[in-house]
């Protein structure tokens, strides 16, 4: 079919059945050539349409963002067949296709514009080729001017989130922990701290910047890389959680199987006694006294109540490790999620120490080895290191805010109010669900809604003021980075890319990070835009007008009919 097909209502099955769109395109043809001869009451009349439906297909055609030529063949019938099977063609080829030149190339030939453009993989080639060029000179125009933008402001403090993937050449990726603007993202002869200093140097020192805060692993090269700028190196919360779960839960799942297994064993020999019982009072008995088969079945069912109670004890203690692990990931805050109020670090980090010490508990009450031990007594040790940031964190946060040089109340509403709730916003944002977003949500917004209200202090400062405080505001709420995993799902996509290619070439990756900072294929701000704080050129328009459509393709040969390999020579 060239056309999505008609649906019936189902709830009203008297109400008229929904127009295709080319069935609205063909009226719209009819109606605009009868214009010239009857109003518009007549036509809608003739064509069995309210008039209020008329006006508004032809509204909504006219008011198309495009241009009018566009507009009428994507309305016209031919056009909206084309539509449907371009779009067709894009699932098509990007969801069950190889990628590549070779997928473009399907994509040419199943929509069928190949009749207007050369299709060979030379003639794509030549397309591809300078398109990649015009990104790597697009990218060096806007560093250009990102330079001399930045030269006019203050040093800008950044934190930044790291990481090394393996192609299996050795690639550093570092990107801007808040816009998600990626700094280096290259191939290295190795991972030294030395290596990684002078890549992000070259980065970052034409833009004054100063590195503050680097989010990592536990590579030794990336915590000296961190110290080589007197910046806090924060411990990625998700190493600690996956070096604990990984050996836990093994072993824990281990327990729980053999539970089950002997819960399922005595459950079969208590139904086994109690089927001989049965067919003892059923069947006819001989001479002689019976088999009293009662003693066994109870001794069966006490059995059976003993691992019945040691399933349910290890149900209950399992599922308060997966309870604890996570609420080490909800401890380690900047506020409590639920009443949006601070800690101080050292209890904090005392509440997640607490967490480790009833794992090791579990662990021992069912002897599941030194593996696991060994496993939550190395995340303890990046415990200081969680502590350090958080009050890294803390005094960052009070000097920023001792720099605005407001009074006590003030401050303390935007230490105790402000700050917390932007940062539960942030939490939010990055919930899995909306049931766990929305408590975080609410926490938030009952914090912001005091400071909103006109009799607030916060409300009588000029609105210049203002806007000062919710910049700082927004600052530190982002101080806390406590995940590097934007870059291990950079380092996924980098893997995707390598893996057709087998080789990612210096110009290649330097392309693709120029994509990813500069084009949000979701319309929102760009990672460059966030970083910047500036508008820049659209990287897709800029391409538009620098690279050429293909040749058209050449004439097609006649080919000679095959004939058959053991054809009889003429």
């Amino acid at each position: 079919m060239s056309e999505a097909s008609v649906t019936e209502s189902v709830a009203n099955p008297k109400q008229k059945p929904r127009r295709s769109r080319i069935d609205i395109a063909q009226l719209l043809e009819q109606y605009e050539q009868m214009t010239q001869e009857l109003s518009e009451a007549d036509i809608a009349q003739h064509l069995d349409i309210p008039r209020t439906t008329l006006r508004h297909w032809r509204q909504r055609k006219e008011s198309l963002p495009c241009s009018p030529v566009v507009a009428d063949f994507f309305e016209h019938p031919d056009g909206i067949a084309f539509l449907h099977r371009l779009i067709i063609t894009l699932h098509f080829v990007l969801s069950y296709q190889p990628h590549g030149l070779r997928g473009v190339m399907q994509m040419i030939q199943l929509s069928g514009l190949d009749i207007f453009v050369a299709n060979s993989l030379g003639a794509q080639q030549a397309v591809a080729q300078p398109i990649e060029q015009k990104i790597l000179s697009y990218g060096a125009e806007q560093r250009e001017q990102a330079v001399a933008h930045r030269s006019q402001t203050p040093v800008k403090p950044i934190s930044l989130i790291e990481d090394e993937t393996f192609h299996p050449d050795i690639c550093l990726v570092a990107m801007e922990a808040v816009s998600g603007y990626i700094l280096v993202e290259q191939y290295a002869a190795d991972r030294s701290a030395d290596t990684w200093n002078k890549a992000v140097d070259e980065s970052i020192n034409e833009l004054t910047m100063k590195v503050i805060q680097s989010t990592s692993d536990e590579a030794k090269g990336l915590i000296s890389h961190a110290k080589h700028y007197e910046a806090n190196h924060s411990p990625d919360l998700f190493h600690l959680l996956h070096e604990i779960a990984k050996t836990l839960f093994r072993r824990f799942s281990q327990k729980y199987s053999e539970c089950q297994t002997e819960l399922d064993s005595a459950q079969t020999r208590v139904n086994s006694w109690e089927d001989r019982i049965e067919r003892q009072q059923t069947e006819q008995r001989g001479p002689g006294r019976p088999a009293n088969h009662q003693p066994k079945l109870e001794q069966a069912q006490a059995v059976l109540d003993k691992k019945q109670r040691a399933f349910e004890q290890i149900a209950r203690d399992y599922q308060q490790a997966k309870d604890e692990l996570n609420g080490i990931s909800s401890d380690y805050h900047l506020v409590d999620l639920q009443k949006g109020t601070g800690l101080p670090p050292e209890e904090r980090i005392d509440l997640i120490r607490q967490r480790m010490e009833r794992l090791k508990s579990l662990v021992y009450r069912y002897g599941l080895g030194d593996k696991v031990i060994a496993s939550i007594e190395k995340a303890e040790r990046l415990l200081p290191a969680m502590q350090q940031t958080l009050c890294f964190v803390t005094e960052t946060m009070n000097t920023r805010l001792k720099e605005l040089d407001l009074n006590e109340e003030i401050t303390d509403a935007i230490h105790d109010q402000l700050i917390p709730a932007l940062y539960l916003q942030r939490v939010a944002q990055r919930m899995t669900t909306a049931e766990k977003a929305q408590p975080i949500a609410a926490t938030s917004q009952a914090l912001l809604e005091p400071l909103r209200q006109s009799e607030h202090p916060i409300m009588s400062l000029p609105e210049q003021e203002r806007a000062q405080i919710d910049a700082v505001a927004n600052e530190c709420a982002d101080l806390f980075q406590r995940s590097s995993s934007a870059v291990e799902g950079r380092n996924g996509h980098l893997a995707l890319w390598h893996h057709p290619l087998h080789r990612l070439s210096d110009e290649r990756l330097s392309a693709l990070t120029i994509v990813h900072n500069y084009h949000n294929a979701a319309g929102n701000d760009t990672p460059a835009q966030r970083l910047f704080q500036r508008p820049h050129d659209s990287l897709f328009a800029y391409l538009l007008n620098q690279v050429d459509l293909p040749r058209r393709p050449a004439q097609k040969r006649v080919k000679p009919d095959s004939k058959p390999v053991l054809a009889m020579a003429a």
